[in-house]
């Protein structure tokens, strides 16, 4: 199974690092293939930060946001892989996740996505459990992270899963647009229910507060330790 996950980059070098490691714990997994498909917008300070030979990179300005993750999207077409993961390049994927994603791959699913997730401030070295939508007019949608989609269902989607027009935090809101359209044989993941992890970085340049979201739960930011192995924890939790 050859996996590419599409994300992007700005700013942050420490978290994008933090990233790479993760990803290239995923890399470890026994008949598991993982690419990364990654646009910059600071010319050659991004594009060294990705000089692994499992990486791809482009160039794009950073505004709009939804142009930006398209041209990763596009240019992930290269790698002709099975599956595509839509991943923010401050996020970290569990390898028990990962598996589920397998599982659930292996029964036909063509989209998987997660309704919950666990956050990490570097700055406060605060944990954070997000229990997920639950207004009246978004109660079960899709979290922003982990979104993972067939290579026919980018086909579809003519890989482009956003609208290349201004979105700036808005961009889950439209990929549920187009999903919406095209109904894939879809299934949703509970992390905290199914036991699985995946976590969201949060520092001094984001694109939401960390402190702004309901339906949450904070604690110690040493759960990381209970969650990642534990070199990749101890850099997180530092914040390097």
């Amino acid at each position: 199974m050859k996996i590419c996950i599409i994300t992007a980059m700005w700013k942050r070098p420490e978290v994008w690092n933090m990233f790479k490691r993760g990803v290239e714990r995923l890399r470890n997994i026994d008949g598991l293939e993982v690419v990364v498909s990654v646009t910059g917008s600071e010319g050659n300070r991004s594009r060294a930060l990705c000089r692994e030979d499992w990486i791809i990179y482009t160039e794009h300005k950073n505004d709009p946001l939804g142009a930006k993750m398209n041209e990763a999207a596009i240019q992930a077409k290269q790698t002709e892989a099975d599956y595509y993961l839509l991943m923010g390049s401050d996020d970290i994927i569990g390898n028990d996740l990962m598996n589920l994603y397998l599982k659930y791959i292996n029964e036909g699913y063509e989209y998987l996505y997660l309704l919950d997730c666990y956050f990490y401030d570097t700055q406060r070295k605060c944990g954070l459990y997000w229990g997920g939508y639950r207004m009246s007019n978004n109660a079960g949608h899709p979290a922003g992270i982990g979104r993972m989609l067939s290579k026919n269902l980018m086909d579809k989607l003519e890989w482009k899963p956003w609208y290349d027009v201004k979105l700036s935090g808005r961009l889950d809101e439209a990929m549920n647009q187009k999903m919406a359209e095209i109904r894939p044989k879809a299934r949703s993941i509970h992390c905290l229910s199914e036991g699985v992890f995946a976590l969201d970085i949060k520092s001094k340049v984001n694109m939401t507060q960390f402190d702004l979201w309901d339906n949450t739960v904070t604690f110690n930011g040493k759960f990381l330790f209970n969650k990642l192995p534990e070199e990749e924890a101890t850099r997180i939790y530092k914040g390097n």
